[in-house]
């Protein structure tokens, strides 16, 4: 499964051909990858491995634009995932065209509404492409195809979410102000008296 990590870091390479366009819904930025190491069983942990936006190197060196976190964002988690011909209980996420090279993917309306950003990841062989997606509600369905992938037959779907900073109610800071203000007059009154 995706985002499983293993012991060391991995540095993963957008050697796959992938465009944003690729999936119905265009994403906001995507990365395609292969396994770097046979040996790293395609344990991608999204959070703290390398992924270098450029082509694997000669001399298998980092280019200075990797970032640690794909997209260069952290704070991933697994969501969902869908490996067979099944509806999921978490968001009704439905795969349909599993072990094929094109198909489509639903989930029920809203169920994304929480995260900041989301990421639909199609895994196919050792490979994977990741798409991101800053608006949510673009990511509840639409149709995929994998061809950056060589046109494997896809072997699972898999959701990672991201959860925004929460904001503060508007409110609080102006009550901790007043909370703050009535002890310091509290406290005059008291040594007045």
């Amino acid at each position: 499964m995706l985002g499983v990590s293993g012991v060391q870091a991995a540095t993963w390479y957008n050697d796959a051909t992938c465009s944003n366009n690729d999936l119905t819904e265009a994403s906001a930025a995507c990365f395609g990858a292969y396994n770097p190491d046979p040996k790293n069983d395609n344990k991608v942990n999204f959070n703290t491995d390398t992924f270098d936006p450029g082509h694997r190197p000669d001399d298998d060196s980092v280019s200075p634009d990797a970032t640690v976190g794909i997209f260069g964002l952290t704070g991933w988690i697994f969501y969902d995932k869908v490996d067979e011909d099944e509806t999921t209980d978490n968001i009704g996420l439905t795969v349909e065209g599993l072990n094929d090279s094109d198909g489509t993917w639903n989930m029920k309306p809203g169920s994304l509404d929480s995260f900041e950003d989301v990421m639909i990841v199609l895994k196919a062989g050792n490979n994977f492409i990741s798409y991101l997606y800053e608006d949510v509600s673009l990511a509840e369905d639409g149709h995929w195809e994998t061809s950056g992938l060589n046109n494997k037959d896809l072997s699972h779907l898999s959701v990672y979410g991201r959860y925004g900073i929460i904001p503060l109610p508007a409110g609080l800071p102006l009550l901790l102000s007043a909370l703050g203000l009535g002890g310091i007059l509290r406290l005059r009154q008291l040594k007045v008296t």
